[in-house]
């Protein structure tokens, strides 16, 4: 079983499209949402997510399903830092 560690730096409104768009890949998505203000109605809320993501298929797959994942967040105009293990995941 493969595990990585996916960090989100953005919304925390944007998170969890990134969330399902990891499970959509058949990823299991483990991860704590971040608290929102009652009071930051018009204001953007920003924060970092650490996401942990684990596979149960062979070895080298997760890394791809990560791709296809930002890839699909990316196609919808979201944005936000996005980290794989330590290393930043580019813009395409």
């Amino acid at each position: 079983m493969e595990r990585h560690t996916v960090t989100y730096e953005g919304s925390t409104r944007q998170v969890a499209v990134l969330a399902q768009l990891l499970r959509d890949e058949g990823l299991k998505v483990d991860y704590e949402p971040p608290m929102e203000s009652r009071g930051a109605i018009h204001a953007e809320q920003v924060a970092t997510v650490v996401i942990s993501v684990v596979s149960g298929t062979a070895s080298g797959l997760l890394g791809d399903a990560i791709k296809a994942g930002v890839r699909k967040f990316r196609a919808r105009n979201l944005r936000g830092k996005i980290a794989v293990d330590g290393e930043p995941v580019a813009d395409d």
